[in-house]
């Protein structure tokens, strides 16, 4: 706690939050009106939910969606929450181009969120890859998962984002780097590099562990993860604090 508290002053100390004065009323706005994200389990409820914010309430925010804010640099939780939890899943499920049509991905999410919300990072298939192209290509689409990416990377949001996304959220960071790159043609590549190199140093330590045959190694292996996995434990209940 007093970390995080002290990591709250070093933010607050390098940014004055002017440009959340301005946004937050928008936020708070449109989410009076809007439908509150949870997870979804079928395509129809990903529609209603887009449609939500159809409202003439959310107008402003529609507009500066689109657009980094200060306020994902909150360290009022409760701020951060109403931004955080309207921002992130309308970028990632309802954005649109410039003509007010869906971005390619968000159409396919919207007839397809079964099979996209199991969908593996480092396995697409190429009817998939296709349509990430035309949407990484499209200027408001593109600049759309710019936003996401760098919102999913401020430190309070990064706690509560795998949650949210699910078994997307590796994807939805590896889009957001190949689009900033404008990589559009191979928006898949991140993640199969980092699958291969995975694979990679898998087989050169089991390879290692085979030619040493030494059970330190394996003892020394198995302390590790369960030293992992309590971190992560740790880390979960300090998420379910705020």
């Amino acid at each position: 706690m007093k970390f995080l508290n002290v990591f709250g002053l070093l933010i607050a100390a390098g940014s004055a939050f002017a440009g959340c004065d301005d946004d937050l009323p928008k936020y708070q706005a449109c989410l009076a009106k809007a439908t509150a994200f949870s997870h979804f389990k079928t395509n129809e409820e990903v529609v209603n939910y887009c449609k939500s914010f159809d409202v003439e309430e959310c107008k402003d925010f529609r507009e500066i969606v689109y657009s980094n804010t200060e306020c994902v640099k909150e360290t009022d939780v409760a701020k951060l929450t109403q931004v955080a939890g309207s921002q992130l899943p309308y970028l990632a499920y309802c954005a649109k181009k410039d003509d007010n049509n869906d971005c390619p991905l968000t159409a396919f999410i919207k007839e397809h969120y079964t099979e996209f919300d199991k969908l593996n990072a480092a396995s697409i298939p190429d009817e998939v890859k296709s349509m990430i192209s035309s949407d990484c290509k499209e200027k408001k689409c593109n600049a759309r998962m710019v936003v996401l990416g760098d919102s999913m990377k401020e430190p309070m949001i990064a706690m509560g984002a795998p949650q949210t996304f699910g078994d997307t959220y590796t994807l939805f960071q590896n889009l957001a780097e190949s689009y900033k790159n404008n990589n559009c043609d191979l928006t898949a590549a991140p993640a199969d590099a980092n699958n291969n190199n995975n694979n990679n140093n898998n087989n050169n330590s089991n390879n290692n562990n085979d030619a040493q045959k030494q059970d330190d190694n394996s003892a020394a292996g198995n302390l590790t993860i369960i030293s992992y996995s309590l971190i992560g434990m740790i880390l979960m209940s300090l998420a379910m604090m705020f």
